[in-house]
């Protein structure tokens, strides 16, 4: 329905901050600007689009070191469906290089 839709002023952006399991909204800039060494910030695309950032928090135990090229999601349906694909150029990368926080986060938020 109309009400439920997520409307941001066209030079903002939103991102889901797995850290904090929050969605934030502001500057692109800004936004990109909270990523540090144990996190990266990547595109979510829709049809094609880029919809929203994600802050991906990596497992510092797991021993690899991922980027946002490392990484493509996709939504299937609009607010549900995430598909995480592995763009790295090591075919064995294990899920486990995900914090389980963002895992959970982006489970509870668009299923996966």
């Amino acid at each position: 329905t109309e009400e439920h839709i997520l409307r941001t002023p066209w030079h903002h952006t939103v991102m889901l901050d797995t850290e904090g399991d929050v969605f934030v909204v502001g500057w692109k800039q800004d936004l990109l600007n909270r990523e540090d060494d144990s996190s990266f910030i990547t595109t979510v695309y829709f049809e094609g689009n880029p919809w929203l950032l994600v802050r991906v928090v990596l497992d510092a135990k797991s021993g690899f070191e991922l980027n946002d090229e490392d990484l493509s999601i996709d939504l299937i349906k609009q607010g549900c469906g995430m598909i995480i694909k592995n763009t790295s150029e090591n075919p064995d990368l294990p899920s486990s290089v995900i914090h389980q926080a963002t895992m959970t986060s982006l489970i509870k938020h668009f299923g996966l």
